[in-house]
C-alpha cells in the first residue's frame, strides 16, 4: 500500500527514510516505558557479557513477554542462552510456557522454531491489529 489517505482529522502516509529518527524515538520510548513498568512486577533477567548488558527478557507468569538481544550480538548464541535461561526458570513453576511473536518477524520466528517452540495459533492482535503467532513449549519431565 502506498500513498496518503485521511480518516477524519487523522492523516496516514507511507513512512520514508526521512522518518527514521521520529520512528526510532517512538519505538525506543514505547519499549522503555514498557520495561520500566514491568521491572518490579515480573521476572526480568539481564544477559551480561564482560559485565555489560547485551540482552534482557520480561517473563510474565508463564509467558515470555519480551526478549531482546542487542542487534550487534545477534547470531552469537546469546539469544539462545537467554531463552534457555528463561525456559529453565519458568519451567520451575509452570508445566507449559508461551510467547508471542509478530508474524512478519521471520528471523525471530525461525529462532523460536529452531529452539523447539511449537506454533499453536496465528491471530490478529486486537490492540495493534498486527498478525501474531503464539508459540508454546511443554516442560519435558524426565520422571516417569
Amino acid at each position: 500500500m502506498t500513498g496518503r489517505f485521511q480518516i477524519g482529522p487523522t492523516l496516514f502516509r507511507e513512512a520514508t527514510q526521512q522518518d527514521e529518527g521520529a520512528l526510532t524515538l517512538i519505538a525506543e520510548q514505547t519499549i522503555a516505558t514498557y520495561v520500566v513498568e514491568n521491572l518490579d512486577r515480573h521476572y526480568c533477567p539481564i544477559l551480561l557479557t564482560e559485565q555489560l548488558p547485551v540482552g534482557f527478557a520480561i517473563c510474565r507468569d508463564n509467558t515470555i513477554d519480551l526478549i531482546v538481544v542487542d542487534y550487534r550480538y545477534h547470531r552469537s548464541g546469546f539469544g539462545t542462552q537467554l531463552l534457555v535461561h528463561c525456559e529453565t526458570e519458568m519451567f520451575g513453576a509452570y508445566p507449559a510456557i508461551a510467547l508471542h511473536c509478530f508474524e512478519h518477524n521471520e528471523q525471530a520466528n525461525r529462532f523460536f522454531r529452531k529452539n523447539g517452540w511449537i506454533e499453536t495459533l496465528r491471530y490478529r492482535n486486537k490492540h495493534s491489529g498486527v498478525r501474531t503467532i503464539l508459540y508454546q513449549k511443554q516442560r519435558s519431565d524426565t520422571k516417569k
